[in-house]
């Protein structure tokens, strides 16, 4: 297939460079590591957002956050088989850049709520930093 001109203008997305809006307070750059599993067809599935432990409370909080006393029908994620509720659902955007710091894609994860909240090994021996891994579900992924 031979390559337009347009290809040739676009810089690939750097697997180093994104942003992630997760709908928290403290902005989207604090993010380490973004994990995808494979997007099922049937629209769910399950990312992982990685941090350096800072000391803040926001992701823990998001986890524990209660679920609304308001009756909504929960909608079931696929993976998990955990109810989505409200008062804890959210849209969570992953911004793929490129080595200019330049927008190429994003990723609109659309009914993410949290299921888990895991911190990397405490090891005196390894040093390095300390992690903390938000797992969540998700209804649909779309690009926009």
């Amino acid at each position: 297939m031979p390559r337009t001109r347009s290809s040739l203008s676009r810089q690939p997305a750097s697997a180093a460079r994104f942003r992630v809006d997760w709908g928290g307070p403290e902005g989207s750059d604090a993010f380490l590591g973004v994990t995808f599993e494979p997007f099922p067809a049937e629209g769910g599935g399950q990312l992982q957002l990685t941090r350096a432990v800072d000391g803040g409370r926001e992701l823990l909080d998001w986890l524990q956050m209660p679920v609304s006393r308001v009756p909504a029908r929960p909608i079931r994620a696929v993976r998990s088989r955990l109810p989505i509720r409200a008062g804890r659902v959210r849209t969570v955007r992953v911004t793929l850049l490129d080595g200019r710091g330049e927008p190429v894609a994003r990723y609109v994860f659309e009914g993410a709520t949290p299921v888990s909240l895991a911190l990397s090994p405490l090891d005196a021996v390894a040093g390095g930093v300390l992690t903390e891994t938000l797992t969540l579900t998700f209804a649909r992924v779309t690009m926009g």
